[in-house]
């Protein structure tokens, strides 16, 4: 009997001896991958520390801490992490995807695209590689490439929202716009909690010109995401062009309390008081803008048009508004002919109406621009022609 005992005890002291201590490297790198999927990156960092002090050659372990360095924002000690683990284990695939991954972030796609390439050979089926390499691959305006890619990585899962997301984005880039609109669809009901899905399917309405679409999907993107400036930007253009220029000025108040150096946010709002009769308003915000960005050339010519065209004289002034139009022209190099009216109706503001002529001519030789406004325009020409002030800006109140 008591060999009997004293053989459990050692079988049992083996056990124990056999099982990992707290200290294994193994150990704390699980332990870290654990506080990183929690988000908790401080922790999953202390951990992954201590297992590359106990094993310096655990190469996934530097590759598990340049993921949390990552997420903390130190992109060059997740870097040096990534080319430590490619040192030690140069088919680790994961490495070349998080390194690429930061290069992106960095804005450097061709050493992304390079590095997802690199992943590819060794796990060719590895879907976040060829999705990520789809970004890549669209930030270079590489959109056939990137959609080649989308494509993949739906056949290989096709149940993940992000890659019919991915390819929305390419395709909406393209202009393809009902294929972007299909391409959101499915990404909305594969992952209807996902604001940024309702956002962009609503910048696809709103280039279509569909504002009341373009508006409920804005709404459901604030709804679930309230801090997103960017669905406030696209609704109050939306309601701008539906006419709801009260509703587009609180967007704009929304947008810039949560971005309030961003100039195109004064510009909006600007327009939209200015289309209300706010007119003191909109200049403040028109010239906030240009102090923020004095190259505008939408907020130079929304003061131009208010300059030349208010229905209070006391706000025209037709040389201040020529300033405005002409300093937009060349910012465009003399490119844009929607712009060319705009300066034709401050020289009319202004009494220059030889001028006026030889600019509203010049805008309807472009053929893009007299087939989209040409009745409208030769309208305008017939006035300045005729010598008469340029049309005033029809407001409505809010």
């Amino acid at each position: 009997m008591r060999l009997f005992i004293l053989a459990l005890a050692i079988l049992s002291s083996t056990a124990v001896a056999a099982r990992p201590e707290p200290t294994d490297a193994e150990r704390f790198r699980l332990r870290g991958k654990t506080a990183y999927e929690k988000k908790e990156y401080d922790k999953a960092i202390k951990d992954f520390d201590e297992a590359i002090r106990l094993n310096p050659k655990l190469a996934v372990a530097y590759v598990n801490r340049a993921l949390a360095l990552r997420f903390k924002g130190e992109h060059d000690k997740a870097m040096k992490d990534c080319e430590e683990a490619i040192r030690l284990d140069p088919k680790i695939v994961h490495a070349y995807t998080t390194r690429g991954t930061l290069f992106a972030d960095k804005g450097k796609h061709d050493e992304a695209i390079k590095d997802f390439d690199e992943a590819l050979k060794l796990n060719p089926k590895f879907t976040y590689a060829i999705h990520q390499r789809g970004l890549a691959r669209l930030n270079k305006a590489l959109l056939d490439e990137a959609i080649k890619d989308f494509d993949e990585a739906i056949r290989l899962d096709p149940m993940d929202p992000r890659h019919f997301f991915g390819r929305g984005l390419a395709r909406s880039t393209k202009n393809e716009l009902d294929k972007a609109l299909a391409d959101f669809d499915s990404a909305i009901r594969l992952g209807p909690k996902e604001p940024r899905a309702y956002y962009r399917r609503g910048e696809v309405w709103l280039a279509k010109g569909e504002w009341a679409k373009a508006i409920t999907d804005y709404d459901e993107s604030i709804s679930l995401d309230a801090k997103d400036a960017n669905a406030y930007w696209g609704r109050a253009r939306a309601l701008i062009n539906s006419g709801e220029y009260g509703r587009a000025i609180q967007d704009c108040d929304s947008l810039l309390l949560l971005t309030p150096k961003y100039s195109p946010g004064y510009r909006q709002r600007g327009l939209a008081l200015m289309l209300s009769g706010e007119f003191e308003k909109a200049l403040a915000d028109f010239d906030k803008c240009l102090e923020l960005d004095p190259k505008n050339t939408d907020a130079l010519n929304d003061r131009s048009v208010l300059r030349s065209g208010c229905p209070d004289a006391k706000f025209r002034d037709g040389a201040k508004a020529i300033e405005d139009a002409r300093k937009a022209c060349e910012l465009s190099e003399w490119k844009q002919p929607y712009f060319l009216p705009i300066l034709a109706t401050a020289y009319a503001e202004a009494g220059d109406f030889a001028e006026a002529v030889k600019w509203q001519k010049k805008a309807l030789d472009d053929e893009r621009y007299a087939k989209a406004q040409g009745d409208d325009a030769r309208a305008v020409l017939k006035l300045f022609e005729e010598m008469k002030p340029p049309p005033r800006l029809m407001i409505k109140k809010k």
